[in-house]
């Protein structure tokens, strides 16, 4: 039976090595991290959701930024072409609108 090439490589474990990295017999910030959180007297349900709101609150930032600029370039597109379809049609007429008024002229001279 043949093994697939990525299940060759051998994952490393990053907390294992990060122990190891000091050879002066003092533990490591890791060590103090690696027990439960109510070892740390805190709450462990407390201690996922303050970190999920964490997470969260670092991608909210960027993404209204990113809202706020697309809205702001959308209104000043839609704005210029506005300007742009005014000056157009005051100049050189609209064919559509004046094919409407005409529509409406022939209504309200029907009902006279």
């Amino acid at each position: 039976m043949a093994t697939a090439p990525w299940m060759c490589v051998r994952r490393s474990r990053p907390a294992r090595l990060l122990r190891r990295l000091p050879d002066d017999g003092h533990p490591t910030l890791i060590d103090g991290f690696a027990g439960p959180t109510s070892a740390l007297g805190i709450d462990p349900i407390e201690d996922q959701r303050l970190a999920g709101g964490l997470a969260w609150s670092y991608g909210e930032a960027p993404t209204l930024l990113m809202l706020i600029f697309g809205m702001h370039r959308w209104f000043r597109a839609d704005t210029a072409q506005a300007v742009a379809t005014d000056r157009r049609a005051d100049a050189h007429g609209d064919p559509e609108l004046d094919a409407y008024n005409d529509y409406l002229t022939r209504l309200h001279q029907k009902d006279s």
